[in-house]
């Protein structure tokens, strides 16, 4: 019975050492392909020791391998991440404009005049690059007015006291300028009468 223990145990350290000779590893198994099988063989010497190999001999007789545990590993998926693109925020035409100044009407001047027009007058460096898609905006007291004839007429500007500025925007309505603020009176032209003339003495 120890003889059958001892013999065991024999077989199975020379069966590891076989192993680590003919590459048959675990490790080895689980991450390379797969290799032909080997095979053992078991002979007794003339003292009746039990001698492995690889190769068959005289007398030697096929061992039974135990099946050895392999893993091969889920093959990951690639993913593949886009760079994120920073959008950066749109900035205004680049422009050289060097002045946007209302020169007419001036400061506190009373206009007076009933056809509810006005016109402007402004001092524009360099001038308009309307190639650029860039225009001019009129605001009379906050409001947008609309241009009815060059240069810059304004229409319906009525009697009271308004603030004018004008805007300088580009294609896409960014503020490139603004001009000086003008307060302005606008008051009805009244025609007066001519003063009576006395009556001539009368010739005695």
């Amino acid at each position: 019975m120890i003889a059958s223990k001892f013999t065991q145990a024999i077989l199975y350290a020379s069966t590891l050492l076989l192993m680590a000779q003919t590459g048959l590893a675990i490790t080895e198994e689980a991450t390379t392909p797969e290799q032909p099988e080997k095979k053992l063989y078991r002979s007794f010497n003339a003292e009746g020791v039990p001698e492995f190999s690889d190769k068959p001999g005289k007398h030697a007789e096929e061992v039974e391998l135990p099946t050895l545990p392999t893993y091969k590993p889920t093959p990951m998926p690639r993913t593949i991440l886009a760079p994120k693109v920073k959008k950066l925020p749109k900035t205004p035409t680049p422009t050289t404009y060097q002045q946007l100044t209302i020169v007419a009407p001036t400061q506190d001047e009373v206009i007076h005049d009933n056809s509810g027009n006005l016109s402007v007058q402004f001092v524009l460096k360099p001038p308009l690059k309307t190639g650029l898609g860039h225009q001019l905006q009129f605001f009379i007291n906050g409001q947008q007015h609309q241009v009815i004839s060059a240069p810059a007429t304004l229409g319906e500007v009525y009697q009271g006291t308004h603030s004018l500025i004008i805007k300088l925007v580009d294609s896409e309505n960014r503020l490139l300028m603004t001009s000086n603020s003008v307060t302005f009176h606008k008051k009805r032209h009244v025609r007066k009468k001519p003063a009576k003339q006395a009556p001539a003495p009368k010739k005695n």
